[in-house]
């Protein structure tokens, strides 16, 4: 039986290798920003104008004849359940009920509220869960 030796397994690894090269130059460092073109949405073009506000609750109603004949009772319930306490949310907080309350800012502050709310709740039922233990502990 023929054995290697060290040798030639060392010449067999480099063997037909190519050198590596990179797949990708490398990066140079960008100009200033003062040196940077204006963005090329405003150049040569106007600024549309914002859209006209439209009441929600027509939306809601449009959205949900248009996608609810495929969701189930469940997901049907959850959509309702889901617009009814964004549409409080903003009465609440007296945001309009149109379309200009479907900012970024708004929909942040909405999504802090539910977060901070659904904490408030969670640690109400935990108070609640304690103090039943401990009465029917005593």
């Amino acid at each position: 039986m023929l054995s290697r030796s060290d040798v030639t397994v060392e010449a067999s690894r480099t063997r037909g290798r190519r050198p590596l090269h990179r797949k990708r130059p490398q990066v140079l460092p960008l100009a200033p920003l003062a040196a940077l073109p204006q963005p090329l949405a405003t150049v040569g073009r106007r600024v549309p104008e914002p859209l006209p506000a439209v009441a929600l609750r027509p939306l809601i109603a449009e959205y949900t004849m248009t996608f609810g004949a495929a969701w189930g009772p469940v997901t049907r319930r959850k959509h309702a359940d889901d617009f009814a306490r964004f549409t409080g949310w903003l009465a609440a907080h007296e945001r309009p009920l149109t379309t200009a309350s479907l900012d970024f800012p708004t929909l942040v502050e909405y999504v802090t509220d539910l977060r901070v709310s659904e904490h408030q709740r969670c640690r109400e039922i935990a108070t609640k869960n304690a103090e039943a233990s401990e009465v029917s502990r005593a």
